[in-house]
């Protein structure tokens, strides 16, 4: 049986460069220069941008209702 070594499996992440734009504190630099991103202060991040999101979702949600009271 021929096994597949794990680095040649496909992989899913981020891209460092891109991520650092925005936060860089979640990206660590090595002294060869390649980057890599910090999957776990990335948590943190994520669930403030959920909260973000559906507070805005809620907002809308009013705006509709009001809406269709006017409209009414």
């Amino acid at each position: 049986e021929k096994r597949e070594k794990p680095w040649k499996k496909p992989q899913l992440g981020l891209i460092a460069q891109e991520v650092e734009e925005n936060f860089p504190e979640l990206v660590v630099t090595y002294g060869n220069g390649n980057k890599a991103v910090n999957y776990g202060k990335f948590t943190a991040v994520l669930l403030e941008a959920i909260k973000t999101q559906q507070r805005a979702i809620e907002n809308l949600k009013n705006e509709i209702k009001k809406i269709k009271q006017v409209i009414q």
